[in-house]
C-alpha cells in the first residue's frame, strides 16, 4: 500500500490503483464506456425481490454490475460485469468479465489475478500486509467508527468495494441492492450498520424486503433440495432392502423341499455305508 508522511505520521494514501486497473481492463478488453463506468450497480447476497432483479438487468448496458463471492442471487441470464471475491472464500460459481480479488495476505491472491486489494484483518495481527490505520470511506470518515482495525475480520467485502468505488472520481452513482449489514458484528460495517449509508455519498441504497442477512430464498431452496436428496436415498435403500429380504425368502422357501430330500437321502446313504463297513469288519481276513 502506498503511504505518505504527514506531520511525522504514516497515513494511507488513497489512490484507487486497483480500481484504475479494473476500469482500464473494462474499457480496453470489454468496450465499457466512461459513461457506463460512472454508474455501478452493486448486488449483495442478501434478500432480492424479483422487481429489483428486473431493474438490475435492465441497466446491464448503461451501468457496471458487480456481484460478490458465491453470488447467491445470480440466476442464468442475470447481468454481471465484475465478480469481487474475498479470500479465503468458497465460491459456487464464477461469472463476470473481470474478477476483483480481495485478501489480507497476498499469498491468497491467485497468481493470475489482474485486479486485487490487500486489506487489514485484525485476526492476522503481525502477519497483516495492509496498515491497521486503514479506514472505510476516508474522505468522509470523521471518527473511529470507520477504522477497520476494530473487528476480527475488518471490513466486509461489500464495505471495501463500496468505499473504493465511492473514492474514485470516475464513479458518480452507486446503486446498492441486496445489502442490509445484518450479519456478524465481526465486520466493522456490520458492527456499525449505518456506517455505509452515512458515509457513502454516492450510494443509493435499496432497502431489502427482509432484515435477514443472506438470500433466504436460495438458502431455503438448497436446504429443501438437500432434504429431498437424503430422503430419496433413504427410501431407495429401504426399498432395496425390502426387495432383497423378499427375494431371499422366496428363494429359500422354493428350495426348502429339495433341500429336505437331499438331507434325507444323505442320511440313507450314510446308513448304507455304515452297514457295508460293518459287514466288511466281520469278514475273515485273507492271508497276505
Amino acid at each position: 500500500m502506498s503511504v505518505f508522511v504527514l506531520f511525522g505520521v504514516l497515513m494511507p494514501m488513497v489512490l484507487g490503483n486497483e480500481v484504475d486497473i479494473l476500469f482500464g481492463r473494462l474499457q480496453e478488453r470489454h468496450n465499457i464506456s466512461q459513461e457506463q463506468l460512472s454508474h455501478f450497480i452493486v448486488v449483495g447476497n442478501g434478500p432480492l425481490a424479483d422487481g429489483e432483479r428486473e431493474e438490475i438487468n435492465s441497466h446491464g448496458d448503461d451501468a457496471v454490475v458487480l456481484r460478490f463471492n458465491d453470488e447467491n442471487n445470480y440466476v442464468a441470464g442475470d447481468r454481471v460485469h465484475v465478480h469481487a471475491i474475498r479470500h479465503p472464500s468458497w465460491m459456487g460459481r464464477v461469472n463476470g468479465l473481470e474478477e476483483w480479488h480481495i485478501a489480507a495476505l497476498s499469498a491468497w491472491i491467485p497468481k493470475t489475478s489482474n485486479v486485487h486489494s490487500i486489506v487489514y484483518e485484525h485476526q492476522y495481527e503481525n502477519e497483516n500486509e495492509a496498515a491497521s490505520s486503514d479506514r472505510l470511506f476516508p474522505s468522509t470518515c470523521m471518527d473511529a467508527t470507520c477504522w477497520i482495525n476494530q473487528t476480527k475480520y475488518g471490513a466486509s467485502t461489500g464495505g471495501i468495494v463500496l468505499s473504493k468505488l465511492n473514492e474514485h472520481t470516475t464513479v458518480k452513482n452507486i446503486s446498492v441492492f441486496a445489502m442490509n449489514w445484518g450479519g456478524s458484528s465481526d465486520h466493522v460495517d456490520f458492527k456499525h450498520p449505518k456506517l455505509v449509508s452515512d458515509l457513502c455519498t454516492k450510494c443509493n441504497i435499496h432497502h431489502t424486503h427482509s432484515n435477514n442477512y443472506g438470500q433466504s430464498g436460495t438458502i431455503t431452496a438448497l436446504v429443501v433440495l438437500a432434504t429431498i436428496s437424503v430422503l430419496g436415498c433413504l427410501v431407495f435403500v429401504w426399498i432395496a432392502d425390502v426387495e432383497a429380504i423378499w427375494l431371499y425368502r422366496y428363494m429359500y422357501r422354493n428350495a426348502l423341499p429339495e433341500t429336505k430330500q437331499l438331507q434325507e437321502g444323505s442320511v440313507k446313504v450314510n446308513e448304507e455305508v455304515s452297514v457295508v463297513k460293518g459287514v466288511e469288519a466281520n469278514l475273515p481276513r485273507l492271508p497276505g
